[in-house]
């Protein structure tokens, strides 16, 4: 069962090391990604209306890797995760597999450009 959610800026959709539980479908505004380092957020990328975050709880059971933080007001559908995967399951083979496969192409992505960004960000972005 899903629930709409409204964030003000700055308010934190999830933290970096939560249990992956629920799925978000961003319908308005936008979600700053950083991970806490240094006493700052390093920005790691935007995920603005029509992004999915936390696709990857579908095929793990681990922790997000990252910090989301609403850079405006900004509206998510929540979907939780154990919901969705009686649906996934049921998919034909090929789909599934074509979804990992680029879910887990973005989780190596992201792990890229946290470390690019971590090693050579002279000053990351302000907490504000």
């Amino acid at each position: 069962m899903s629930q709409t959610r409204t964030l003000k800026k700055g308010e934190l959709l999830f933290k970096e090391g939560e249990k992956i539980q629920s799925l978000f479908l961003v319908q308005s505004g936008s979600l700053l990604q950083a991970v806490h380092r240094q006493k700052k957020n390093l920005e790691l990328y935007t995920a603005g209306p029509g992004s999915v975050l936390g696709e990857q709880g579908l095929y793990h059971s681990g922790a997000h890797t990252f910090n989301s933080i609403a850079a405006v007001e900004t509206v998510v559908v929540e979907v939780p995760i154990e919901g969705l995967k009686a649906t996934f399951d049921g998919l034909p083979q090929v789909p599934k597999l074509l979804l990992k496969n680029l879910t887990d192409r973005c989780k190596i992505y992201l792990a890229e450009i946290k470390n690019y960004k971590s090693e050579k960000e002279p000053s990351p972005c302000s907490e504000d």
